[in-house]
């Protein structure tokens, strides 16, 4: 079944194509030079909600601990009155025996983690799943509880995702009055530390998140953790920074700088878009002779070949075989020896019109229920069609094949089982006769063919037209910022790369010009993802190049350009809003692939608010992220 996709199909197809170009870039790039070394077993536990998202989380984590994250574990929380309990990765109930099974299994590991001596426990609560006040209070307290089901020496911290959209605003409230009365209170929290990010920043701006996304900023979530627990000299510094000692909860400004890589994806793609407009243009307007058409349905002057196999499987199947001649009446008994070799003619003199009879009721009636039936027809059409797609580039079939050659070309078939069939064997006989008769009869089947054939190539043309004029909406949205400075330098790379990959792989677009039966834009789609994925595959060491290399590489001032979209206004960007002024921030962080060019940068830089930053190796060479942490007091809140 043909079929050609709605504009809403089309779009959203379009859409994910792009999605799909960069994530696939994305995997491909290389980016990390060194995974680092998880410090202490860990656990990460989601509190009411939020672990569908864990998946993301984990990923990002894993940028940096590589296979090492897959040890770590994490949890769905789970209350009944004051009781805790927890369900694992695959949401199965887990009893208390198993989570310690799973701890002791943790702290066997000597060779993922650097350091036994405590468990890291990270609850993550998102008040998305908040009421009031005193739900936010059950779940803060839970933690005693879950303490004591881990039974091991752990150092805790909550983060809390605040989500302060209009609709959650009175339940955030109520949660950050609970936090500010019980500091007041206690002097301390049942953490060793809370963080909260919010879902409105201290500019004032904000967003309306869905449920476990309110830290949506790339990895900020995974960075926290990634900074309490990796290994190295700088980890205890850090950890002075990110636990409590006398404050009351900790909030970070974050900003990234990424490598554009949907961006660039975009630009392979529109490449190939723009190659595959040019390659059909040339072939439109161009007539399809006679020859043409009689070598793409493989008709040669003995036979049809599309014919013959749709003989051999829906018409030889329903008639009688070789046997079926001992059973006719003969005149003698001498004849019998020599029925099989007689000619049709004979036969039938033989047998006294016995065979004639026989061959109309057995082998031309019951063939020509099937030629000349609704479904015999369709299924030959459907044979045909499928055979001029396969053979003839669409756009030669748009205009139509002109009347004279489509009844020249029929002669010429019919031509081929008009033959002598006096002197063949009966059996042999009847089918050359069989086959004469049917090729007339689908002669409407195979006018049909031709006919779909055409509106099936300006359908498929038309949905190519709307593929294209989609991606042409979309394929500027997003350039600021990095892509903005890059793309002059990526517009000539992706040129020259498509251009190489075309003159080392001729003959790529006939996979395109030739339509196969299906969702016409999917197939479309799929055909561009799978170019695009042989570029990208084939080019991997150019389009791996580092971001600040990229930059470099391109000419322009990459520490301007930090500075402008990484240092200028991050102030503005502290993932936490209050009427108070907040205190200069404790710690300045910088992550991405150890770069000395970089970090010389960036140590001179006049974007600095602490006098030595801190320079976390994420092995990342794609993305640059910068965040300050702020210890703050309990009147922000």
């Amino acid at each position: 079944m043909i079929r050609s996709s709605e504009p809403a199909d089309v779009s959203e197809g379009v859409r994910k194509l792009i999605a799909k170009a960069g994530e696939f870039m994305q995997e491909k790039q290389g980016v990390v030079t060194d995974y680092g070394t998880p410090c202490h077993p860990s656990c990460i536990v989601y509190m009411g909600g939020g672990a569908e998202q864990h998946g993301v989380l984990q990923k990002d984590i894993g940028h940096v601990w590589g296979g090492n994250a897959e040890y770590i574990r994490f949890y769905q929380m789970e209350l009944s009155g004051e009781d805790v309990s927890l369900r694992g990765a695959d949401g199965a109930a887990l009893s208390e025996e198993e989570i310690h099974a799973e701890t002791d299994e943790m702290f066997s590991q000597t060779d993922i983690f650097s350091s036994m001596n405590r468990l890291n426990l990270f609850f993550i609560l998102d008040t998305s799943y908040i009421e009031n006040a005193e739900s936010f209070e059950i779940w803060y307290k839970s933690v005693v509880a879950a303490k004591r089901l881990f039974a091991t020496v752990s150092r805790t911290a909550l983060i809390l995702l605040l989500n302060e959209s209009i609709n959650q605003r009175s339940a955030a409230k109520s949660c950050r009055q609970f936090l500010k009365k019980y500091w007041e209170e206690n002097n301390k929290h049942l953490y060793d530390s809370v963080f909260i990010l919010s879902s409105r920043l201290s500019s004032g701006a904000s967003f309306t998140p869905k449920p476990g996304e309110v830290c949506r900023d790339h990895n900020l979530l995974a960075d926290i953790i990634l900074l309490a627990n990796t290994s190295g000299p700088e980890l205890q510094p850090r950890v002075g920074t990110l636990y409590g000692g006398g404050v009351a909860f900790i909030t970070a400004a974050y900003s990234s700088m990424q490598k554009p890589t949907e961006g660039i994806a975009k630009l392979i793609l529109s490449r190939i878009f723009e190659y595959l407009e040019e390659e059909k243009e040339k072939l439109k307007n161009t007539s399809l002779g006679e020859e043409e058409l009689l070598s793409a349905l493989e008709v040669s002057p003995t036979k049809f070949g599309i014919f013959e196999d749709f003989y051999k499987s829906a018409i030889a199947p329903a008639l009688p075989d070789g046997d079926c001649l001992n059973y006719l009446p003969v005149q003698s008994a001498a004849a019998l020896s020599k029925i099989q070799g007689m000619s049709f003619d004979e036969l039938n003199r033989e047998t006294l019109g016995s065979w004639e009879n026989f061959y109309h009721e057995n082998f031309l009636q019951v063939s020509k229920e099937i030629f000349e039936g609704g479904d015999g027809q369709e299924a030959f059409k459907n044979r045909l069609k499928k055979q001029l797609f396969g053979k003839v580039k669409y756009p030669r079939l748009m205009d139509g094949i002109k009347d004279k050659i489509c009844e020249d070309v029929f002669k010429n078939i019919c031509r081929a089982y008009q033959q002598n069939s006096g002197s063949a064997k009966a059996l042999r006989s009847a089918g050359i006769r069989l086959r004469e008769k049917a090729v007339s009869a689908l002669k409407p089947a195979y006018k049909s063919a031709l006919e779909e054939a055409r509106s099936g190539a300006q359908e498929y043309e038309s949905c190519f037209e709307s593929v294209y004029g989609e991606f042409a909406k979309v394929k500027s949205v997003g350039k600021a910022g990095v892509f903005q400075a890059l793309e002059a330098y990526y517009s000539k790379i992706a040129d020259n790369l498509f251009r190489a990959y075309i003159f080392e792989n001729a003959g790529q677009e006939n996979r395109f010009l030739y339509i196969k039966s299906g969702d016409f834009a999917q197939e479309i789609l799929d055909y561009i993802f799978s170019l695009f994925k042989e570029i990208v595959e084939a080019n991997r060491s150019i389009l791996s190049q580092s971001l600040y290399n990229g930059l470099r590489a391109a000419n322009i001032n990459a520490g301007e350009l930090i500075e402008n979209e990484l240092v200028s206004g991050i102030r503005d960007k502290i993932r936490f809003s209050s009427n108070f002024a907040f205190p200069d921030p404790a710690a300045q962080i910088y992550m991405f692939s150890s770069n000395a060019a970089l970090v010389e940068w960036l140590n001179k830089s006049r974007g600095n608010i602490v006098a030595s930053p801190d320079y976390f190796s994420s092995g990342r060479q794609d993305l640059i992220e910068m965040i300050l942490i702020y210890r703050c007091d309990a009147n922000l809140l």
